[in-house]
């Protein structure tokens, strides 16, 4: 645009240098030849002039014209400079907001990365505060077993029953004076030294607080003791909140265990401070069950004619899980199943056939039996055959009945026997399908059309003999 302005300048710079040069010319001719035409040379003349002023107006316009297009150009650079000044700066920006992001982000992945490690070392620390913890309870379980022997000697009792095991149990769920109450308890502490140590207490705590006991002594450190002391009698008393228990002599605290599964906290035993890891309580109970199982062999050697023995199954360590005590039977032969009610009666069958689901049964391979019978203080075995003329079946239960035997056909007679957990076990007319029984005989208890007795049993063991 700028270039064509000056072009045509230049052309009018021209066409006026080129017309006064014609006009010029012209007059100065006519003036040498020919006077009478003046007067038509300067009329000539003067619009030459006019036509000059003419064109000067149009390159005034076209000038001013151009001055306009040049501001307007300038003021076009000036927006596009500033336009592009304005671009500039909003990249810069932007390149610093991405550059921070970027910062941010980097700085993001940094924490992240170390918050994950943070967490895989907190992991690791925690598997192994774990795994050391299994170690130390299995080296405690280890021990208590080592001391199983010295336990039984000291109580004179065969059976362990665990009452509370702060591993398993929460203290403030537990801690009741009732939790002492019974018989031939032990309370064993593990603290932070790695000492086993703890109390015996033959008659349990009575109501006052007092009691005799004595001093266990099971680990010193890493030396296994397995000592006892028998201490005299002093104030027991058992805690609430963190306290597990207390032993004064007169005003004197000698002894206090506190423990609490959330925090460490300090104990004391003869002013030596320490803090309890673990605390166990055992009673020491007899397996009567056993104990007249026991005490019958030979009886049960004679009634089978075989003399060795074999447990095939215990409600008390196998469990009741539904088909557990068929699955473990199944297929065997001779075996006395022998039931111990709430009572302490001690009572069963033998079964001579091999035993399957539904198995048939007569007076030459099975009959009744009991040993102990709160209604019979004799002492003596009893066996109640089958009658010759009936023939009954053994069946084994699924569900809650773990299983009878007898006759269902009327007059029936038959033995049920269902789960531990359920008072629902009854002898029902044994006396119609067995000889010389009475139908409260086995256990003292009968269901028949004068009575509806039933019981509990507490415990059923399956032996074999071979």
């Amino acid at each position: 645009m700028i270039n064509n302005v000056k072009r045509q300048l230049l052309e009018l710079k021209e066409a006026i240098k080129k017309g006064q040069s014609q006009v010029d010319e012209e007059i100065e001719s006519s003036i040498e030849g020919r006077a009478e035409n003046t007067e038509v040379i300067i009329e000539q003349k003067i619009k030459g002039i006019e036509e000059m002023k003419r064109v000067i107006e149009e390159c005034e316009n076209v000038i001013h014209e151009a001055k306009e297009m040049i501001q307007k150009e300038e003021f076009n650079c000036f927006v596009m400079k500033n336009k592009k000044e304005e671009e500039l700066s909003k990249e810069e920006e932007l390149n610093k907001i991405k550059g921070y992001a970027q910062s941010l982000k980097r700085k993001e992945i940094h924490e992240e990365f170390e918050d994950y490690d943070e967490f895989v070392i907190e992991q690791n620390k925690d598997r192994k505060k774990e795994e050391e913890k299994i170690l130390v309870n299995q080296l405690q379980n280890d021990l208590i077993e080592q001391a199983l022997t010295k336990l039984q000697e000291w109580s004179n009792k065969n059976e362990v029953h665990v009452l509370f095991d702060s591993d398993l149990n929460e203290w403030n769920e537990c801690q009741s004076t009732e939790l002492f109450n019974g018989p031939s308890i032990f309370l064993f502490i593990f603290d932070e030294n790695k000492n086993a140590f703890g109390w015996y207490f033959p008659q349990g705590i009575n109501e006052n607080g007092t009691g005799e006991y004595q001093e266990c002594y099971l680990q010193n450190g890493t030396e296994k003791v397995f000592e006892i002391h028998k201490i005299k009698e002093k104030e027991i008393k058992v805690g609430r909140g963190d306290c597990v228990i207390e032993i004064k002599q007169g005003n004197n605290i000698e002894t206090q265990i506190n423990y609490n599964s959330t925090k460490k906290i300090m104990s004391y035993c003869y002013e030596s401070m320490f803090s309890v890891e673990r605390i166990i309580c055992i009673q020491m109970l007899c397996d009567e069950c056993l104990d007249v199982i026991q005490d019958n062999l030979e009886q049960l050697q004679e009634w089978s004619g075989l003399y060795e023995c074999s447990r095939l199954y215990d409600t008390l360590e196998d469990g009741e899980n539904e088909g557990e005590m068929k699955e473990r039977i199944n297929g065997e032969s001779n075996i006395f199943i022998i039931c111990i009610d709430e009572y302490g009666n001690v009572f069963g069958c033998f079964i001579e056939a091999e035993v399957e689901d539904t198995l048939l049964l007569n007076s030459r391979n099975h009959f009744l039996f009991a040993f102990d019978n709160t209604e019979d203080l004799s002492g003596h075995p009893h066996q109640w055959k089958m009658k010759k003329e009936r023939l009954g079946k053994l069946v084994l239960g699924d569900n809650d009945m773990l299983f009878s035997c007898g006759d269902d056909v009327s007059p029936f007679g038959m033995l049920i026997i269902f789960k531990t957990s359920f008072r629902s076990s009854f002898c029902a007319s044994l006396s119609n399908v067995y000889e010389y029984i009475k139908d409260d005989d086995l256990n003292g208890t009968c269901f028949n059309d004068e009575r509806r007795d039933t019981f509990k049993v507490q415990r059923v063991i399956v032996l074999k003999m071979n």
